[in-house]
């Protein structure tokens, strides 16, 4: 996730936070791959509970295994999507810590020669770092995380 742009609106009325992640699908896969294309769908997880979904399968194009492309994925959590305890834990890493740890899973298209189905990818989590004295504007801090396959 090279990019990514972290709202939070008014700390003191309903929270809501939005996501816009940049996904990179490198050239080399393990196995033998044939092109993606389909949808994928995004999930973003604090706490081991999913807090936002992107709200549709995004659909792309032909991907070669031979060239990297970027994907674009867009989520909105709102509080009405998430629970009271989420909420407060949230809010509390914000004030507390200035920072906002969270993981992310894939779901893509299964691109292995004559399979079918969907590939599910567990990625690292990824530390948001809010600037000194703002509980609004934040920045990917750390490495960028890598995405691994589970079955």
């Amino acid at each position: 996730m090279p990019s990514m742009d972290f709202t939070v609106i008014n700390m003191t009325e309903p929270l809501s936070v939005k996501w816009d992640l940049l996904i990179r699908i490198y050239p080399k896969h393990p196995g033998n791959y044939v092109h993606l294309e389909g949808d994928f769908k995004v999930f973003i997880v604090y706490e081991e509970v999913t807090i936002a979904t992107s709200s549709i399968e995004i659909s792309y194009t032909r991907i070669s295994p031979l060239r990297s492309k970027l994907l674009t994925a867009s989520l909105t959590a709102s509080l009405g999507d998430m629970d009271g305890a989420i909420v407060e834990n949230i809010l509390d890493d914000i004030k507390e810590k200035g920072e906002m740890r969270f993981g992310s899973r894939l779901l893509l298209p299964e691109c292995r020669s004559e399979m079918s189905g969907k590939m599910n990818y567990a990625c690292d989590e990824a530390t948001l770092r809010f600037e000194p004295g703002s509980q609004r504007s934040a920045t990917l801090f750390g490495n960028q995380p890598n995405c691994h396959y589970f079955s």
